[in-house]
């Protein structure tokens, strides 16, 4: 599969939810590859693709949890962070190996429930009520850091000395010292 290209706009917060949902499901690399398209197009999430030899769909993958780890880091409430920290294999050293991504989603929501409101646990139904609440309050804080993003590149390439292509800029011919002419 290709890396999916950048996207030209900012995506539907409505298309952007339904992936963060699907992701939430299966957060391995193999699936977001395959399913975070919109993600991986995304300027804020391309900032974090480390450079290597080949850049597939692992690299954008990976740069994609990168993004999210510090995207969720801004979801205001602790309990909604927690939670997608814990169902989206994010933060906690534990929750970030690939043998707690493959665990199925109610076992992560279960963990979940025991974190987000320590001593108590959460009961299994609550947390799922509030999942999709969570990745709700997810999606404007990624909208905006793409919207961020796209600005700091905009201004960045504005920046940026441009070629002409008429020939300006380029060095001028030196006459033939030999001939008096110049150049070819």
């Amino acid at each position: 599969m290709p890396v999916p290209p950048r996207l030209g706009q900012l995506p539907d917060p409505i298309a952007l939810k339904k992936e963060l949902r699907l992701i939430c499901r299966q957060p391995r690399g193999w699936f977001i590859a395959e399913n975070a398209h919109i993600l991986m197009g995304l300027d804020c999430v391309r900032s974090h693709v480390v450079n290597g030899p080949v850049q597939d769909e692992e690299v954008y993958a990976d740069a994609v949890r990168r993004y999210l780890e510090l995207a969720v880091l801004k979801v205001p409430s602790p309990q909604y962070r927690t939670l997608l920290m814990v169902v989206l294999g994010l933060g906690d050293d534990r929750w970030r190996k690939p043998e707690w991504r493959s665990k199925s989603l109610q076992e992560r929501q279960d963990e979940a429930g025991r974190h987000i409101r320590k001593p108590e646990t959460v009961k299994l139904s609550t947390v799922r009520a509030h999942q999709p609440k969570a990745v709700e309050a997810l999606v404007p804080i990624i909208l905006e850091d793409e919207a961020v993003a796209r600005n700091r590149n905009r201004t960045h390439n504005q920046n940026r000395p441009r070629r002409s292509s008429m020939g300006e800029g380029r060095a001028k011919e030196q006459p033939d010292p030999a001939t008096g002419s110049g150049g070819s």
